[in-house]
């Protein structure tokens, strides 16, 4: 395994001439990387239990190229809103493998995915009285989403917005669930947060549904753990899986089979381990200010195009150089373009004297960034597909901020 900086070090040509054709700022997909990622996720579960079933979290990265290739590897599709479900119908996925979970579920999105036969986790009695007004012929299959109590590590905060409360409110709504002649009660879920480092979260969690599933005496067929696994940041040049991740699924399974014996099906949602480390945003210096105690560092992409910068650290290269490999006493402050005093990417130590022209990679930022990016000024940039040895196609295309202009209505 190597680094992601190593990696895509090694792999500079490829990137820079990406930068050269298509121009910057840009997002990068590199096929490899997110192939290689998302198996080291697949094969971790599937060790642990052959039936395991991985979902995509589409609200992660939901450009169709990624979605096509995470389903030609067998993964299924957790999904969040209305384009999501009809995204994955489109794509061919079967509705054994479509998981529905939304704080907030419109009846359109009810309707269509219990025309579909696709899984639908309640989120509390409101989300319950809705589908149960529903006239439908076909019975809805239902799960119920439990919140496990959790403080997440980045930018969560303990889960008191997501589920039944554990416990006896839980284990009301699975016995409501059971008993309704148009609903089919088949799962019970959890969500944690995300970059979740441990096995113990989950452990602890699966002995707070077998309490809530104990206390309704009814048993479900599935048991989603959701997902929040940490992205490793390697890329696997030799198949193996990520060891941490395996483990951490071997646990897993151990606590499942522990509280629910009668082999109960695992459905997992893993959104940043399966495509983080697949995409790079590039960008350019655009303009270099000498301070008395740093450089100034101007980038043509902002923050509004990176958002997770705002709370967490990438690997970042000049021209194909990590600067943590040149320890020098600059020190260099990265912004963007924006008019806006948020845009600062990242602060540098280093020997490095930073140009204009100069190339520059922001690492590790498959996940929630295009999906959370907006436009300020002006449309999102391009994404493009790598599939190495030179060759790269566009997969979307930049935006054309006067559409924007198009969608306001003004008198006169």
């Amino acid at each position: 395994m190597v680094d992601l900086a190593t990696y895509f070090s090694s792999n500079w040509a490829d990137i820079e001439a990406a930068g050269r054709t298509y121009g910057t700022p840009l997002y990068l997909i590199d096929e490899y990387a997110l192939r290689r990622q998302a198996t080291q996720v697949v094969e971790s579960f599937r060790r642990a239990q052959a039936n395991a079933l991985c979902l995509y979290s589409f609200k992660t990265n939901g450009l169709r190229a990624i979605l096509r290739s995470l389903r030609e590897l067998g993964f299924g599709a957790d999904v969040s809103n209305l384009r999501e479900m009809r995204c994955a119908v489109d794509l061919g996925i079967p509705p054994e493998q479509i998981v529905f979970n939304a704080p907030v579920k419109t009846m359109d999105e009810l309707r269509l995915a219990t025309d579909h036969g696709i899984l639908i986790h309640l989120d509390g009695w409101d989300d319950l009285g809705r589908i149960a007004s529903l006239n439908r012929r076909r019975r809805a299959r239902v799960g119920v989403r439990v919140a496990s109590g959790y403080q997440g590590s980045v930018a969560c905060g303990r889960d008191i917005k997501f589920g039944f409360e554990a416990g006896q409110d839980a284990a009301e709504a699975i016995r409501t669930v059971a008993r309704q002649p148009n609903l089919s009660f088949e799962s019970v879920h959890f969500h944690l947060g995300t970059e979740v480092r441990s096995a113990k979260p989950y452990r602890d969690a699966i002995a707070m549904l077998s309490e809530a599933v104990d206390l309704a005496g009814y048993r479900p067929k599935y048991v989603d753990i959701g997902g929040g696994f940490t992205a490793s940041g390697r890329i696997d040049d030799d198949g193996a899986c990520d060891t941490t991740l395996r483990h951490v699924a071997a646990a897993i399974v151990a606590a499942l089979d522990r509280h629910f014996p009668e082999a109960t099906k695992l459905l997992v949602e893993p959104g940043r381990a399966a495509v983080a480390g697949s995409t790079t945003f590039l960008t350019r210096v655009a303009a270099v200010k000498r301070r008395a105690q740093s450089y100034v560092v101007i980038l043509d992409g902002g923050v509004n195009l990176v958002p997770s910068l705002t709370y967490a650290k990438h690997p970042i290269l000049f021209d194909g150089v990590d600067l943590n490999s040149l320890p020098g006493d600059n020190t260099i402050e990265v912004f963007g373009p924006l008019c806006m005093s948020i845009d600062r990417l990242a602060t540098l130590r280093s020997s490095h004297t930073p140009k204009v022209g100069e190339l520059v990679a922001v690492l590790g930022v498959g996940a929630y960034n295009y999906a959370e990016s907006w436009t300020f000024g002006r449309g999102r940039p391009a994404v493009v597909c790598s599939q190495g040895a030179g060759q790269s196609r566009i997969v979307r295309s930049a935006e054309d901020p006067s559409i924007l202009d198009h969608l306001e209505r003004v008198a006169g």
